[in-house]
């Protein structure tokens, strides 16, 4: 399942001063970690402390040139690469440093913020140095804005950008003029027009919410046999209004499946807090108290569906199976892992080690497929043979 944060990787103090996280039964408060930091040191070409790399010779004798530190390697220029059918090589650069920089224009969200951590991480494993650029309101970049900070990442030498895609004139020249001065650009989620003909930029999606969605609806209809609740039971669907690039992926994938396997159910909807998802489902049950499945499309869905459950068991007899999409990194309690019957993981973690890849990839000369696909994976919890007694 990929590797999981400990407590011990999580500087409470950084995250709190920047971001605030939900709280609850089943998510567990957003890390900010220090052990990509850690395992930096002092990289050949950066500075230490502010991840900076020192400018090239080549390009000195302007007054931006960053101090090297004494002692430090300058970063070597990457040599060309062939380019292959289905793939993509940069242009040869001058001189850049081993940083791999995220550009942002939107406010981060839950999971864009969680990107940036585990980025952070992986590249301190890879002795790679980052740096993120993010709005510092709560406003979106303007396109102008977000040309100026591509622009200023190629000033500095910076090796690899990962970027959000703005389909705006200003901003596909300045990752062509990037492109053209050496800069890997990998974009997350979905493409955007290519600067010259056959030559895309790379980009970073998921896939495989449909098969998934499938296991995910026959293992939690068997385990709901299992725990030996009515076959005529109903079933809901709990829907996030907060919405990501994936929510309509994984609310169809769920649906769809249900159909295929000739179940009836019912669709609610909440606005993105788990509270208001626990309320949802109570509410519900008053009304329905034959339920027998939850199939959430979001965290904030399943671990409102858990606490709803949790309180239900305290005056009702009535149990019902829950399973949904979650992103099964540090968010994930060990509490909810064991007693949810099945999850589909939205592989955030998984989705950072690819953007990654891909760019250090593009740094290192090497060839990269136009579309790096990353799995979401079903993942069960056997169930007990009886149904689990209320806390």
């Amino acid at each position: 399942m990929g590797e999981t944060l400990r407590a011990t990787d999580i500087d409470a103090a950084g995250w709190g001063k920047s971001r605030q996280s939900p709280r609850g039964q089943g998510i567990r408060p957003g890390p900010c970690l220090v052990l990509g930091i850690a395992a930096l040191g002092v990289l050949p070409g950066c500075d230490s402390t502010s991840f900076v790399p020192s400018r090239p010779p080549e390009l000195s004798g302007s007054s931006t040139t960053a101090a090297r530190p004494a002692g430090a390697a300058l970063s070597p220029s990457v040599p060309p690469a062939t380019t292959t059918a289905g793939t993509r090589s940069p242009a040869t650069p001058t001189a850049r440093a081993r940083l791999v920089e995220l550009i942002l224009a939107r406010p981060a969200s839950l999971d864009r913020s969680y990107l940036e951590q585990f980025l952070r991480r992986e590249t301190g494993i890879k002795k790679c140095a980052f740096r993120v650029v993010s709005p510092q309101d709560n406003e979106p970049m303007s396109p102008g804005q977000f040309a100026s900070e591509i622009r200023t990442a190629a000033n500095r030498s910076t090796g690899a950008l990962i970027v959000e895609p703005v389909d705006a004139p200003e901003v596909r020249e300045a990752l062509r003029e990037a492109e053209s001065r050496g800069l890997g650009v990998v974009l997350l989620d979905s493409p955007l027009p290519a600067p010259s003909p056959g030559k895309p930029y790379p980009f970073v999606t998921f896939e495989g919410f449909a098969e998934a969605a499938k296991q995910l609806v026959e293992t939690v209809a068997d385990d709901a046999r299992v725990l030996h609740l009515p076959a005529a039971g109903t079933t809901l669907v709990v829907e996030n209004r907060d919405q990501d690039f994936y929510s309509r992926d994984r609310l169809e994938s769920i649906t769809s499946a249900l159909k295929a396997a000739g179940r009836a159910y019912d669709i609610v909807s909440f606005d993105g807090e788990e509270k208001e998802a626990a309320k949802l489902v109570l509410e519900y049950l008053k009304t329905h108290p034959k339920l027998t499945v939850i199939l959430a499309d979001h965290d904030f869905g399943v671990a409102g569906a858990f606490s709803a459950r949790e309180q239900w068991r305290k005056t009702s007899k009535n149990m019902f199976a829950i399973g949904g999409y979650f992103a099964c990194d540090a968010r994930l309690s060990q509490h909810v892992k064991d007693r949810v019957q099945g999850l589909v993981d939205r592989n955030v973690e998984g989705y950072a080690r690819k953007a990654l890849q891909v760019a250090l990839d593009l740094m290192d000369g090497k060839p990269v497929p136009e579309r790096a696909l990353v799995d979401v994976r079903f993942i069960h919890t056997p169930p007990p043979l009886t149904s689990p007694p209320s806390s």
